[in-house]
């Protein structure tokens, strides 16, 4: 088992071609795991039809937050998928093979109580058989009236146990094998149908997800390309020698909103996506905006109060001092200012190349799930129409060889007794 083709199978079959599961291509390993998926389990999703109508309803929402800008694959072509005669065919067949499986079963519950009530006319049959041919031993050699009564006694005992092995086949040949099992049986049958739909509802789910994922994609590329932009023009503000206060302060009000922005939760969290996916948390490459001073510190009241007056030339050298340190200071400061400016654009570039790669990757993989989903559709629909025929037909055998036996059960019966009738009157 350790040896293809079985090795070329995915543990998971959501990440697998629906058609060909050794299928390699490497996209189907991006594809999202649903959880709570088990083929042999049971379902716990919504019926197809809400399962549609919830992926309709985020489709619109999508295309809306995003502005319907959708590659390849969008709104128009989930919406051709959701009013397709095969998707339609889908979600009507779930039904009725929910209410077949209700019939069955309350079906199966009378059967239950008949097979109970016919193995207790046999019973009784048996033991009134018994007594009837007991009393006719009995009674017999008593007179000759006892003996004529005797021989109608008897008769009429073989014709009840007649009677009894009449139903006592009928049981054995007939209720049990030909009507109880083969219910059982279709029960089955519908559950393994079910189980097909469910794994097809759990494809259109992951459908689902992809699209969330490639909207929140879409939705950080959007937003880091607006800050990329706003970091261009801010730093061509502060490359600007402008000396006005309202400005400055201008500027750190739009670095303090840029450093918000990185930390919030995208609007796409809502329909369970992720957060932004430029965030100073992650492993990605950020932008370090330098602090901004609002004034310089000075030391030149930096002498201690209980120390003596200096004279006029150690505090000439501590002027000079202090002027070449500020100057180093502000020098230092601005290559500072000029390397993080350098960096951010570069953090940024780089991002924004990333989130074009995986919005691509996206878009491939949104391309191959709809085609996928579209070949399952056809092919599921076709196979389940077969399949539905085929147990209308098992279902019209059944009900037949039902009937036949039961014709033939009562038919005996009657032979049987008119026999005894005949008998009697004799």
């Amino acid at each position: 088992m350790a040896e293809p083709p079985i090795l070329m199978v995915p543990d998971n079959l959501l990440r697998a071609n629906p058609m060909n599961p050794t299928d390699q291509n490497g996209l189907y390993s991006l594809l999202p795991i649903v959880n709570g998926y088990d083929y042999t389990g049971p379902d716990h999703l919504s019926n197809l039809k809400k399962v549609g109508d919830d992926l309709a309803k985020s489709t619109t929402i999508i295309s809306t937050q995003i502005g319907g800008d959708f590659e390849n694959s969008g709104p128009d072509d989930t919406i051709s998928l959701l009013t397709s005669p095969g998707f339609q065919q889908l979600a009507t067949m779930e039904t009725t093979f929910h209410q077949s499986i209700k019939v069955l079963e309350d079906l199966t519950k009378l059967n239950t109580r008949t097979v109970r009530n016919v193995k207790a006319v046999v019973n009784n049959l048996i033991e009134l058989g018994g007594n009837l041919n007991n009393f006719s031993l009995q009674i017999h050699g008593i007179s000759d009236n006892a003996n004529e009564l005797g021989m109608l006694v008897e008769k009429f005992g073989s014709a009840i146990d007649s009677s009894f092995l009449n139903f006592e086949a009928f049981l054995v040949s007939t209720l049990i094998p030909q009507w109880q099992e083969p219910m059982h049986q279709l029960v089955q049958y519908y559950q393994s149908a079910l189980h097909t739909i469910k794994f097809y509802k759990y494809k259109v789910v992951q459908y689902r997800l992809v699209h969330r994922a490639r909207a929140a994609r879409m939705h950080d590329l959007d937003g880091l390309t607006s800050n990329y932009h706003s970091h261009l023009k801010l730093r061509d503000l502060r490359s600007v020698d402008i000396d006005s206060p309202s400005i400055n302060q201008a500027i750190r009000r739009i670095e303090l909103k840029q450093k918000r922005l990185r930390g919030k939760k995208s609007w796409y969290g809502l329909f369970g996506g992720r957060k932004n996916g430029f965030n100073s948390n992650s492993g990605d490459p950020v932008e370090v905006f330098p602090e901004q001073n609002s004034e310089t510190e000075t030391h030149d009241n930096a002498t201690p109060q209980n120390s003596t007056i200096m004279d006029e030339a150690t505090a000439s050298n501590t002027t000079v001092v202090n002027n070449s340190t500020e100057n180093i200071a502000t020098t230092d400061d601005n290559f500072e200012k000029t390397n993080s400016a350098n960096f951010g654009v570069n953090a940024y570039k780089t991002r924004i190349a990333q989130l074009e790669k995986e919005v691509e990757q996206y878009n491939q993989l949104i391309e191959l799930t709809t085609r996928d989903l579209r070949t399952l559709t056809d092919h599921v629909t076709a196979n389940l129409q077969a399949f539905s025929l085929m147990v209308e037909e098992k279902w019209l055998r059944i009900m037949i060889g039902f009937l036949q036996g039961g014709q033939q059960m009562f038919r005996e019966n009657i032979q049987n007794w008119q026999e005894f009738r005949l008998l009697v009157t004799a």
